[in-house]
């Protein structure tokens, strides 16, 4: 009979082999229960990992044991305690900061370490160094990377200058502070530090001459032990302080817009005593009481306009799409001559209606017009008539306005000649934008010989609401109670900024004298300390007079660039004085587009005659 093909009886041996295999079950929680491998068993993803706690390292030692006061060795390199506490934020990655901040150095950690300190003190003012030795720094990163498994170093190359060697050459040396172990400790030993000239019984003189050489490296090294701020600490600190320096000079130019108009007198322009027989007391009173008369709208101002200067204002409208392309230019001038026997009115009213406005439109350029981000109206010119002129007579015409910004009319040529020398005040609502385009036209408005002083609205009114924004033109015209038609029409928008101009000047005149009233009523409003610090940051102080004229200095393009030749040798810089060589000589002809203007260096001579 034959076998079935599909059955396999197998060998004895095979069957022992089956019958032996346990049968296979299904695995459950109780088959681990009490099995001793049981702990390795890794834990469940959602239960918090325990927190790692500092294994216990080998202490470090000196090596020897000096006294308080003693010198260090020559040969001992330094580290700035200042810069062992910086770094993990300055030399450790992303991946390890956290977790070694937060073990070794965060919330006073960096002080149970007992550090033996050092301390070199400066000759004069400078804070003394507090330092430690780089074999203790070192150590005390081998027990970091013992317990993290990292491999930290002292940096080296453009992190460099981590450690330093004082003592060459007869050099200062640091001397031995003691050792601590809390931050309490080390304001203790801090607080005792010695005098630079500190020496101990038996201590060999220190030579009193050092070589030239000597002390460069002395004082270079302590210019790299110093160096215990991350960069970007630094950038911080002198954005902070850019910023704060900004907002005094925003309220000091109100206050020389003041003097201008009159409504506020300079430090220092007083009577001569010399000239009188008062007594210097007398005058001095007389000066005071004058300075604090109360300010009145419909009064002629207290003081006179100081350098009888002449406000031009320029706005310049270019096309949206391109900005080289310049459609319109619009002037507005006030000669304050014109204020002498008139009150201003509420916020200026009345000076605003002297205001001489112009407003000239590029023919080539007439057609272009913007509506995707602002409405033009470059047809809408609300104080007069517009002139048409060509893009190439467009940088002649400029200066002449403000070569003459406000001439005679009749026969009186000598009445022009002395208003063409008269100072002039360079107004604009953000005046950077005004200057780089009247660059684009070929005027450089830092070429007149009687530009006295420059005024940016829009930094104004920051000044006066203490704002870190700039508004806008029509948000200040709103804010000052003016109504402005048709904006961003190049005249109307320079007529516009001198008007608020000059009602800036006034309402902070009369708001400063409000605030003062309250003041010495013995009912001051209430203000937090925070208010009060920002308050502080934008003071630029009662006794500040607005200071020394500011021009807003920018760098000057080469207009010659495409035109050197490559294999030319490179012109040499321009001396500090020929601007005013390159002034003189404009000042007899009128600027041409055509005309190869020199490379004026980026800063020049503030020293002007009041």
């Amino acid at each position: 009979m034959a076998k079935a093909q599909n059955v396999y009886e197998g060998s004895d041996s095979e069957e022992i082999e089956i019958e032996e295999k346990p049968p296979v079950v299904p695995k459950t929680p109780e088959v681990y229960s009490d099995d001793e491998s049981s702990d390795d068993l890794p834990l469940p993803q959602k239960a918090p990992k325990p927190k790692r706690t500092p294994k216990p390292f080998k202490p470090f030692v000196l090596g020897y044991t000096p006294r308080v006061g003693e010198l260090c060795r020559e040969d001992e390199r330094f580290c700035t305690f200042q810069l062992v506490k910086s770094y993990p934020y300055q030399y450790i990655g992303k991946a390890n900061r956290q977790r070694v901040d937060d073990t070794f150095f965060n919330q006073g950690k960096i002080f149970e370490n007992s550090w033996e300190l050092d301390l070199l003190e400066l000759e004069g003012s400078p804070p003394p160094l507090i330092l430690v030795t780089t074999r203790q720094f070192i150590h005390f990163l081998a027990k970091i990377n013992k317990h993290f498994k990292t491999k930290l170093a002292i940096p080296d190359g453009a992190n460099g200058a981590f450690e330093v060697l004082f003592g060459e050459e007869g050099t200062p040396r640091p001397r031995y502070l003691g050792q601590v172990n809390s931050k309490s400790a080390m304001d203790k030993q801090i607080y005792k530090v010695p005098s630079w000239r500190f020496k101990l019984d038996g201590e060999p003189e220190m030579p009193k001459v050092l070589t030239d050489d000597s002390y460069e490296i002395f004082r270079n090294n302590v210019a790299l032990a110093q160096q215990k701020q991350a960069k970007k600490a630094v950038a911080k600190e002198k954005a902070v302080k850019a910023k704060i320096h900004n907002q005094k000079s925003y309220r000091q130019t109100v206050k020389r817009v003041q003097r201008y108009l009159g409504l506020r007198q300079a430090q220092g322009i007083h009577s001569n005593p010399q000239n009188t027989t008062l007594d210097p007391k007398t005058i001095k009173a007389a000066t005071y009481s004058l300075q604090n008369l109360a300010f009145n709208p419909n009064f002629v101002t207290n003081f006179a306009q100081e350098n009888s200067v002449i406000f031009v204002c320029v706005d310049v409208e270019a096309y949206e799409r391109d900005s080289r392309i310049i459609t319109e230019v619009g002037f507005a001038t006030l000669d304050t001559k014109d204020l002498l026997l008139l009150p201003p009115g509420d916020r200026g009213v009345n000076w605003r209606s002297l205001i001489k406005p112009r407003h000239f439109r590029i023919s080539e350029h007439k057609f272009y017009n913007n509506s995707e981000y602002v409405a033009g109206c470059a047809d809408r010119f609300e104080f007069g008539t517009s002139e048409f002129i060509s893009i190439k007579d467009a940088s002649t015409i400029i200066s002449d306005c403000f070569r003459n910004p406000a001439p005679k009319t009749g026969d009186a040529d000598a009445d022009n000649k002395e208003q063409a020398n008269r100072k002039v005040v360079f107004v604009g609502h953000d005046i950077v934008s005004d200057i780089k385009f009247l660059r684009t036209v070929g005027y450089d408005v830092y070429t007149l010989p009687t530009l006295f002083d420059m005024v940016d609205t829009a930094l104004m009114y920051r000044a006066l609401r203490r704002e870190m924004n700039t508004r806008s033109l029509g948000v200040i015209l709103t804010d000052m109670g003016i109504t402005g038609w048709n904006l961003h029409n190049a005249g109307n928008d320079a007529v516009y900024t001198l008007q608020v101009m000059i009602a800036m000047a006034v309402k902070y005149l009369e708001e400063r004298q409000n605030h003062k009233k309250t003041e010495s009523s013995g009912n001051p409003e209430k203000t937090s300390s925070s208010t009060l610090e920002k308050a502080d940051a934008w003071s630029s102080s009662d006794e500040s007079d607005g200071g020394l004229p500011n021009l807003f200095y920018l760098s000057f393009p080469d207009y010659n660039a495409g035109k050197r030749n490559k294999k030319s040798p490179v012109q040499k810089p321009r001396v500090a004085n020929e601007w005013t060589a390159w002034a003189n000589k404009e000042s007899s002809s009128s600027q041409s587009s055509s005309a190869k203007r020199p490379e004026f260096p980026t800063t020049r001579k503030t020293s002007r005659e009041w």
